[in-house]
């Protein structure tokens, strides 16, 4: 029997965001829900009614009962559909993507992705563009997470769970966890134990942290296919802040040739994961130094 998939947009009481993202993707091949979570005092937005009657022969409308926060929503829908479904995309209402990218996602998900792999994302390192335009529609391993869009296959979801105390200190007999050097150590450390003290506080490093203790890795396009969009918006959760100096908008589309995963080798792979421990870890200063001047560079001229 066919794999099926299932796009999940993930919303908090911002329709503004949640109609961009169907305009943008009404239309994939795959059915479409709209996870919605209860607001804490109050009721839903008004305009979410609307929402739904515009576009109720293309996406189901689902809320929660209460409010879960951003964590445990997550968590709570994607282990609901995979009784229903065999691959979940994640879309989250700030993160802007094309039918495209996403089509060429569901295409890969028909089949079991390599066994070392934990999730595919749609965050690459590079701004997208000019590599798009070539028709490097590539992907390839890398240790870091990207939670800005990105699948999972029901059979190894059960590796994640939100609750990492009892796992954490398993972590150092990993071969991933020795790999990383001293300072990103450090960083992924104090992250994780922010974890522990509370499981709610995040639902990415937890992702993280499955990866470095099953030694699994993550597929990333070579290029940057989608956008945050939640940067300086007061109702973000990590995003309330201004877009990083050495974030670049660019970006491109994903299409591969039919359903084919085309991988490059490890030690290219390499290169690309320097920017991965930047973006998601922050543990690179030449980097980050290299960056911040190209970035200052692109917006003078």
């Amino acid at each position: 029997m066919p794999r099926n998939t299932v796009l999940v947009i993930f919303s908090y009481n911002r329709p503004d965001l949640t109609r961009r993202r169907l305009e943008q993707l009404v239309g994939v091949n795959c059915p479409i829900i709209v996870s919605i979570d209860a607001p804490k005092t109050g009721s839903i937005n008004a305009d979410f009614t609307n929402l739904e009657i515009e576009y109720s022969e293309h996406a189901q409308f689902m809320q929660t009962k209460r409010n879960l926060g951003t964590a445990a929503h997550i968590v709570a829908r994607i282990s609901e559909q995979f009784q229903s479904y065999d691959n979940i995309i994640v879309i989250e209402d700030d993160v802007a993507a094309d039918k495209t990218s996403i089509d060429t996602l569901i295409g890969i998900l028909k089949n079991r992705l390599p066994d070392d792999i934990l999730t595919i994302g749609l965050f690459g390192g590079l701004p997208g563009k000019l590599l798009s335009s070539l028709g490097l529609s590539y992907w390839r391993r890398s240790q870091y997470f990207s939670a800005w869009g990105w699948a999972i296959q029901k059979e190894i979801w059960h590796l994640y769970s939100l609750d990492i105390k009892e796992e954490v200190p398993k972590l150092e007999s990993s071969k991933s966890w020795q790999r990383m050097n001293e300072g990103e150590r450090v960083i992924w450390k104090s992250r994780f134990a922010k974890v522990v003290r509370t499981s709610s506080f995040t639902w990415d490093y937890q992702m993280m942290f499955a990866g470095l203790l099953n030694n699994k890795m993550h597929l990333l396009p070579l290029f940057r296919c989608l956008d945050n969009e939640g940067f300086g918006d007061t109702r973000a959760v990590n995003t309330k802040e201004s877009r990083p100096n050495w974030y670049l908008r660019s970006r491109g589309t994903i299409q591969n040739k039919g359903e084919e995963l085309r991988i490059i080798p490890g030690w290219l792979g390499k290169g690309f994961e320097s920017l991965d421990r930047f973006t998601w870890a922050g543990s690179s200063p030449t980097l980050l130094k290299l960056l911040k001047t190209k970035s200052y560079f692109l917006r003078t001229r």
